[in-house]
């Protein structure tokens, strides 16, 4: 989840400091910067455990950055310098736990979209469970087991289903893929690909992965309600969306002929044409993206699939109607 960058001005025993935090986004990992250089994070266990870390060590203070999903601070000698409320020290998983989640997160690799929803599911509950401070350390080894052997059994189950489910809808509605009430149109050279990577978090379900031999996609939905309840967001806008989510400008949001917002991102290895369709108060992202060395002849092609993008209701049973 993007949000703008925080600075703090902190003093030292050596005079003042400027220290800027930037938030990850959809392509960059959470950076430092002090007085203008990039400090080094540690970001290894920072999607569940948050990062708490000391920074300008030396100068005569305990100095911490603290960040979670819902807030980033720096605790100054034992209190936080915007709430002014007492520092306390972010909850650790212990070794055991950490083991729980690494296999639960696993369960990705049976492939597709429910097995990824499910491994993300489960790790985020057993982190859950493990940085409790109302649980005791037994109960949540015993906790951390039982969610790491249902997430398996969920993924193993609900990916056969959805597998018959996937083959019983491409007879139905070929070249395209749906979730709910959210339909994407491509065209007949895409197929279900069964590979969503690390693409499911807490506020966003994944709708579909899909891939050609040139081009990856894959698409996303948030909604207003669930983005506030977790992040306190308001965005409506598509383009607050896009602004906020992947550190671009306002005028770098384009909209095609039909009236979906997107932009063009290019890389040193990868164009994207990312876009965004507000409807059903939730945000529907789509990611279209292929290799550099395709962009010139593959992004316009993106743009025209962009804009024949759809949010559609579909029935219970699955079909477009």
């Amino acid at each position: 989840m993007a949000e703008k960058s925080k600075t703090w001005v902190v003093e030292t025993a050596d005079g003042q400091h400027t220290v800027e935090f930037f938030p990850k986004t959809a392509f960059k990992p959470p950076r430092l910067f002090i007085d203008g250089e990039q400090t080094a994070l540690d970001i290894a266990r920072a999607n569940f455990e948050g990062i708490d870390q000391p920074i300008l060590t030396g100068g005569g203070h305990d100095i911490r950055l603290v960040s979670t999903r819902k807030n980033t601070d720096i605790a100054y000698d034992g209190v936080y310098m915007e709430s002014s409320s007492a520092y306390e020290p972010l909850p650790k998983m212990s070794k055991a736990n950490w083991v729980f989640v690494i296999v639960s997160l696993a369960a990705a690799i049976l492939g597709g979209a429910v097995p990824a929803a499910c491994a993300f599911g489960g790790a985020a509950a057993g982190s859950g469970v493990a940085l409790s401070k109302k649980l005791s350390d037994k109960k949540k080894l015993i906790l951390g087991v039982v969610i790491m052997v249902l997430t398996w059994a969920l993924a193993i189950g609900l990916s056969i289903a959805a597998g018959k489910g996937i083959n019983a809808a491409k007879k139905v509605i070929p070249g395209s893929f749906g979730k709910d009430e959210y339909k994407i149109e491509l065209t007949q050279s895409f197929r279900a690909d069964n590979d969503t990577g690390d693409l499911a978090a807490e506020a966003w379900d994944v709708i579909f992965a899909a891939a050609s031999e040139d081009v990856y996609a894959y698409a996303t939905k948030a909604t207003f309600k669930k983005l506030k309840l977790l992040y306190g967001i308001e965005w409506t806008e598509p383009t607050e969306y896009l602004v906020n989510m992947l550190d671009v400008k306002s005028s770098d949001v384009k909209t095609t002929g039909s009236g979906v917002s997107y932009v063009v991102l290019n890389e040193e290895e990868y164009s994207y044409v990312c876009s965004v369709i507000a409807k059903n108060d939730a945000f529907y992202y789509t990611e279209l993206y292929c290799t550099a060395d395709d962009a010139e002849k593959l992004v316009p092609r993106l743009i025209e699939w962009t804009n024949g993008i759809k949010v559609t209701e579909v029935e219970q049973a699955g079909n477009a109607s």
